[in-house]
């Protein structure tokens, strides 16, 4: 940011926080005794949305509340099947979009609002200063005098990003439960029933199922065409089935990719029904590897990962191997890496899966023998 942008933006926080003075008492401790209107603010994107969901389930479970989301329109889809969640606002971009989202969360009259970013937001800041509530809970930074009561940023290198957010239970008087930490996302039936159908109509034997995810939304995070291409032919030598999985344009003609491979474009909720059914997930995209911890799906993961200062997105407590680089593309991470680190990860899983499958023909023999 330029520097006369940055000192506006300072001063203009500075007069709305003068005119708005915040309301609370950080020196009086919050009660929960009796049902409560919760706000909480999870914008950013859909992994951001996902590690979040952990927090949310424990805090429905553990006080009586009622809990809304403010949340971004591209993470949306995390929040409204989510069983602990009571109602969903949704922001989308433009100052009257921001004033008559802000006027509707008004109406509520909140007891609470949760900030659950680490990172400074200007507009998250606008709706605390705004937004009318006996308390603020949030992360101890900069701006922490917009909260009434604040935890400290956890260690990076030692919590995993779906155990963070659970620290803000402290403030509610919960203790976390790290046993039960894990992403959540219900998605909807009628994508469970599309995807029971696509692999009726496409595998007629029970086979190894591993779905690559080709892309995760920026030319930065696609492996590259050649790489796919050995990637498949790979696989191929195992006795598994391939899925090629899209979910939106991909830059390369898939088609090219394999003759045999099956071809699945899907939505968000597709996408996680399909992982729940997988036996292996392949991908570059953090969100499909959260997506994988909720339903435990192995996952080999393709990671830019430059910051060394905290750790890469894994999926929580799941069966996980990785190749990385911390050049700015997926496209410097070489094959030959990639296959060696792969190799070992995969035939373990497929031996298993073969070994329970003729377990399971043999007790189904001796059943009917």
């Amino acid at each position: 940011m330029r520097k006369p942008e940055y000192y506006t933006k300072r001063l203009f926080f500075g007069l709305l926080k003068l005119i708005f003075r915040k309301s609370g008492n950080s020196k009086v401790q919050p009660s929960f005794g009796e049902r409560r209107n919760i706000l909480l603010i999870r914008l950013n994107n859909i992994g951001d949305a996902l590690v979040t969901t952990p927090f949310i389930g424990q805090l429905k479970n553990k006080i009586d509340c009622n809990i809304d989301i403010l949340c971004h329109k591209r993470n949306s889809v995390v929040f409204e099947n989510n069983k602990s969640v009571d109602n969903v606002f949704v922001l989308e971009k433009g100052f009257i979009n921001f004033f008559r989202m802000l006027f509707s969360i008004r109406k509520n009259k909140y007891y609470c609002i949760v900030d659950t970013h680490n990172d400074i937001s200007a507009t998250v800041n606008l709706f605390l200063i705004l937004v009318k509530s006996d308390f603020r809970f949030g992360v101890k930074k900069q701006d922490s005098n917009l909260y009434t009561h604040t935890i400290d940023i956890q260690e990076p290198l030692k919590y995993h990003y779906c155990e963070r957010p659970l620290f803000l239970l402290n403030l509610f008087g919960v203790k976390p439960d790290f046993e039960k930490a894990g992403p959540v996302y219900n998605f909807r039936r009628g994508s469970e029933d599309f995807v029971k159908e696509f692999k009726t109509n496409n595998f007629k034997d029970s086979k190894f199922l591993i779905g690559i995810n080709l892309f995760a939304g920026s030319l930065a995070r696609f492996w590259g065409t050649d790489n796919f291409k050995k990637l498949i032919s790979f696989l191929k030598s195992y006795p598994v089935d391939i899925i090629l999985i899209t979910p939106g344009k991909v830059p390369v003609n898939i088609d090219e990719l394999s003759d045999t491979a099956k071809i699945l474009k899907t939505d968000f909720d597709t996408l996680a029904a399909l992982i729940s059914k997988l036996d292996l997930l392949i991908t570059p995209d953090t969100s499909a590897v959260h997506l994988a911890s909720a339903y435990g799906t192995p996952v080999f993961g393709l990671y830019v990962h430059n910051n060394p200062d905290d750790i890469i997105w894994s999926p929580y407590r799941t069966d996980f191997e990785y190749a990385a680089t911390r050049e700015e593309t997926l496209a410097s991470i070489k094959y030959e890496d990639a296959e060696g680190k792969l190799k070992g990860f995969l035939e373990k899983r497929v031996f298993q899966f073969l070994a329970e499958t003729q377990r399971r023909r043999e007790n189904n023999y001796e059943l009917f023998h």
